[in-house]
């Protein structure tokens, strides 16, 4: 089988240094224990030892032995196996580890290989030496457990047994017991492999697991299956013993680790490569405390016929894959591709490490689920051969017929950082898959670095950090969806967060529910090009971001939906439905939908442009939107110069609509060719926004010349919606605030008017003080006797009440105010203070007159 290169990489050779090595060639150390009814007999011809007799209980095989090694380059045979052997059980009862460096067979008395089970046991540890090889017809399980437990309750123990054993089970092993301590197992690097036959499992189980690279392939069981156990023993010997199930299935043993609650640590290093490969993949399942991938480590589970693939399955407090390894499941053929399942405290994905689920054939690509319930971190990656993201991918190859699986991810904190990436993308025929994203925090930042800090981009393009589901260059399969629930979301410096295709298939719908807040911001550039953070649902690139403007980008870009109580959108960042492909196939963008308490725009975009083709729609129902330095909204169509009408611009139940004088914020539904666009506002109070035609523009531009009739050009904030060739084809501007509706008419009223001389207070009455009555004052002449009649004099209104300061005290004493508190009164204007922060601010009634830029107001209190 032929690999795809990306899962191999080759260094110059190293010798991993185990403590419990050994310099020098091991001599023959198999010694038999007596113990048995029938005890094993061992033959010693140089450095190969011949192991006959052990007790037979049904179809189970017993030895037992006081130490148990293979020298370099010798082997340990067992013969004499009869054929109706199941399981060959072997115990090692002394105090020494197991050093296997040499081969371990199984043979039956004809010579062939017996297809029978082999389990070793030693609790003082084991390890597999550079060649040691397995010859055996059955699965392979080596632990360093204490027992065997079979199903009738017995067990087949290294520890504690009797100084005879007579009477040995014939029922099937059901777990491995653990005793105070869980030795380890070591496999060193070496240039043989450790294979079980196809079908089979090969098992390794016990305290801290180090398995080293040993050349192409380390652990092999094709269409079988590899679980590694990686088990902590009794806290302390008054605890109940801790035990892993065995289960037979169709592919061997099945391992389970229910009733576990303290595990070691599981480490693969220097090239080691575990592999289940077949015409369905087999299963590898993995179970430890902190599981680690590092140097060019490898995990595959490839389907190579028409069978369904199995499941790649890793249990971790923390899972750490770095240095281009990589958990990968394939699909080659048409059999669906295995699973990848991952349950976890913490992932950190770091230079080039990578989780993975890909087709590369007619089958559909198995799907990646991720929990992680403290976080995930992707971070950096691997550019010497190529550009290889850390990150947690599904894809459908260039050869792909076959869909991508679909990518769920669960966690508290996503952190996507230095051109890592999550997502699902297709390269071929096939779509890609669906993407959903569930964490309370999201940050992604930044692109892609070399070692010295440098962006990195091939064939002038950048690689940024992202969240995605994409359908890439030359392909015409669809673009799966994406939704992210959160309650934070970042992107900075250059990274994004998008659907889009960059061929002939259409963009997935991109939606996002964010609690509390988005914050989308910034640039970084790029080999002279400036990348701009964003939210997209494309079609093809967006100019001025740095995306690629790929021209057989005809598909449709996506909607994109967003929810969050605040948008923030600044330092050149991005949102945005478009499409620019300049040909007359490209199909237009998508709608934008924004539900938001607060929009702050600040050098900020919010846009569904496309260069030829409908424009695309923005609906916002917002309650405040702000928008600062260059910012703006936009659903301009033929920014190319060619046709398509303008989009809708939808701007719903605003309480303030605030653009910054002289900042050339725009709201803009052009168009070139076609058809201006439509902008409807429903606000209470708008400010700072001018509506502008195109004379307006023509004027105050100085030109008629259609590709500068840009208010973008214009130092003011503009409203437009226009055909910059022609004027007869502009759209429309629609602003309702209920100051001014004109489409409610003028109302009628009575002729006779209710006689109101009767309902005039006659002064300000000493009751009415603890009511705190008031009358103001503004300008010049007092106040006519009644409403019915006009001011008689300009003579300023004075107040000739007896002073109680002069007459002395009249008897009546006047009450103390009641205290209350502040009122709320609604904001009606707004202000920029000393940090060109946009202030909402309300005039008020105040107890003196004073300078201010509102009404002097005058209280007056009756005593």
């Amino acid at each position: 089988m032929k690999l795809p290169h990306q899962y191999f990489k080759y260094t110059s050779s190293s010798i991993f240094l185990l403590v419990l090595a050994i310099a020098s060639p091991l001599q023959a150390q198999i010694i038999e224990e007596r113990t048995l009814t029938d005890p094993s007999s061992v033959t010693i011809e140089g450095n190969n030892s011949i192991i006959t007799g052990g007790s037979q209980a049904g179809s189970n095989l017993f030895h037992s032995f006081s130490e148990f090694s293979v020298p370099t380059n010798s082997f340990a045979s067992f013969r004499e196996v009869a054929p109706e052997i199941e399981n060959v059980l072997t115990r090692v009862t002394g105090t020494s580890v197991s050093n296997i460096d040499g081969l371990i067979e199984v043979l039956q008395p004809n010579g062939n290989v017996s297809p029978a089970n082999f389990f070793l046991l030693n609790p003082n540890g084991i390890i597999f030496g550079p060649r040691a090889e397995l010859n055996v017809g059955g699965s392979f399980i080596a632990s360093t457990a204490s027992s065997i437990i079979f199903a009738d309750g017995t067990s087949f123990s290294a520890i504690n047994f009797p100084t005879t054993e007579s009477l040995l089970t014939v029922s099937v092993p059901v777990g491995l017991q653990f005793g105070t301590l869980a030795a380890s197992i070591q496999v060193q690097e070496g240039s043989t492999v450790l294979r079980v036959p196809d079908g089979s499992t090969l098992g390794l189980v016990g305290g801290k697991l180090e398995i080293a690279g040993r050349g192409e392939r380390t652990l092999v069981a094709l269409g079988g299956r590899i679980d590694l156990g990686s088990v902590a023993g009794k806290v302390t010997p008054e605890t109940a013993p801790v035990q892993v199930s065995l289960t037979p299935v169709d592919k061997g043993w099945a391992l389970g680790y229910e009733g576990i609650q303290n595990f070691e640590d599981t480490l693969l290093s220097q090239q080691a490569f575990l592999d289940v490969s077949g015409e369905g993949s087999g299963d590898i399942q993995i179970q430890g405390r902190q599981v680690t991938l590092a140097n060019y480590s490898y995990i595959l589970a490839a389907t190579l016929g028409n069978q369904s693939g199995g499941e790649v399955f890793i249990r971790a407090s923390e899972l750490n894959i770095t240095d281009v390894s990589a958990v990968a499941a394939l699909t080659i053929g048409s059999g669906k591709g295995a699973n990848v399942n991952i349950e976890t405290g913490r992932i950190l994905l770091l230079n080039g490490g990578q989780i993975s689920a890909d087709t590369y054939g007619e089958g559909q690509g198995g799907n990646l689920n991720v929990t992680a319930i403290e976080s995930v971190t992707a971070v950096g990656s691997e550019s010497e051969e190529g550009f290889f993201p850390s990150g947690l991918l599904t894809q459908a190859r260039e050869e792909a017929t076959g869909t991508a699986g679909n990518l769920s991810l669960i966690t508290n904190k996503l952190i996507i950082q230095d051109g890592a990436q999550v997502g699902s993308g297709t390269f071929g025929a096939g779509n890609s898959g669906n993407v959903t994203v569930r964490a309370s925090e999201i940050d992604i930042v930044g692109v892609a670095r070399t070692p010295e800090g440098e962006p990195i981009s091939k064939a002038g393009l950048p690689f940024p950090s992202g969240l995605f589901a994409s359908t890439e260059e030359n392909s015409n399969g669809n673009s799966g969806n994406l939704k992210v629930t959160t309650d934070r979301l970042s992107i900075r410096d250059g990274a994004v967060l998008q659907t889009a295709t960059f061929g002939s298939g259409n963009a997935g719908d991109l939606t996002i529910q964010a609690a509390q807040a988005i914050e989308v911001a910034g640039t970084v550039n790029v080999e002279g090009e400036d990348l701009k953070s964003g939210l997209f649902a494309n079609s093809g690139g967006l100019p001025g971001t740095g995306l690629p403007n790929i021209e057989e980008a005809t598909g449709r870009g996506g909607n994109l939906r967003i929810q969050t109580d605040e948008l923030i959108v600044r330092d050149g960042a991005v949102v945005a439905v478009s499409s620019v492909n300049e040909t007359t196939e490209a199909q237009g963008a998508g709608t934008l939908q924004i539900d938001a308490q607060t929009i702050r725009l600040d050098e900020g975009e919010i846009v569904a442009n496309t260069a030829s083709g409908q424009g695309g729609d923005i609906n916002l129902n917002v309650q405040d939107l702000f928008l600062r330095r260059n910012s703006e909204i936009s659903t301009t169509a033929g920014i190319a110069g060619s046709g398509g009408d303008g989009g809708d611009i939808s701007i719903n139940n605003a309480r303030f609509i605030i653009a910054a004088p002289n900042e050339n914020n725009d709201i803009k539904a052009n168009a070139f060719l076609g058809q201006g666009g439509r902008v409807a506002i429903d606000a209470q109070n708008i400010f700072g926004l001018t509506v502008r035609s195109l004379q307006d523009l023509q004027t105050l531009l100085g030109t008629s010349d259609p590709a500068q009739l840009d208010p973008v050009r214009l130092l003011s904030s503009d409203i437009t919606a226009i055909s910059q060739t022609n004027p007869q084809l502009s759209g429309e501007v629609v602003i309702n605030t209920p100051d001014v509706d004109p489409s409610r008419g003028a109302v009628v009223l009575p002729q006779n008017l209710v006689d109101v001389s009767g309902l005039i207070a006659q002064g300000c009455a000493a009751g009415n003080v603890a009511n705190e009555s008031q009358f103001v004052v503004m300008g010049r002449g007092g106040l006519p006797p009644n409403p019915g009649e006009v001011l008689s004099s300009d003579d300023v209104w004075q107040d000739w009440r007896s002073s109680s300061t002069t007459t002395g005290n009249t008897g009546m004493s006047a009450p103390t105010p009641p205290t209350t508190s502040a009122p709320l009164v609604e904001a009606t204007n707004w202000a920029t203070n000393n940090k060109g922060e946009v202030m909402l601010i309300a005039a008020t009634l105040q107890s003196t007159p004073q300078h201010s830029q509102f009404p002097s107001t005058v209280s007056c209190n009756t005593r």
